[in-house]
């Protein structure tokens, strides 16, 4: 479980401008094992799907961008690996509930 954490730093710390979102197969191949077995551990030790795990990443990233007034909302989901601005907007609001600019306001 620890080793899934440090390689999703490893993701976005050497993946400065992510070119995509983090899958859970990249995860697996990274741990050397079947995407579903790599899904079914993860699950087991947590209670959560690996996915609920890299989108909760993703949030923090992102509310830590978010309070950096430096860079635009485009530029931080793009950052983040979002193919379009409003793909990142609508996350982060299904996520938690309210949008990126709202957040960014607070």
């Amino acid at each position: 479980m620890a080793d899934f954490y440090e390689h999703l730093d490893e993701y976005f710390n050497e993946n400065k401008e992510a070119m995509e979102l983090p899958s859970v197969t990249y995860f697996a191949d990274k741990a050397n094992l079947s995407p579903n077995y790599f899904g079914d551990l993860i699950k087991h030790f947590t209670g959560n799907a690996p996915q609920n795990h890299i989108h909760q990443y993703v949030i923090k990233i992102a509310k830590q961008k978010l309070r950096q007034l430096d860079l635009s909302i485009s530029e931080i989901g793009y950052s983040l690996g979002f193919e379009y601005p409003t793909y990142f907007t609508r996350f982060f609001r299904k996520e938690t509930g309210i949008t990126p600019t709202i957040f960014r306001n607070q």
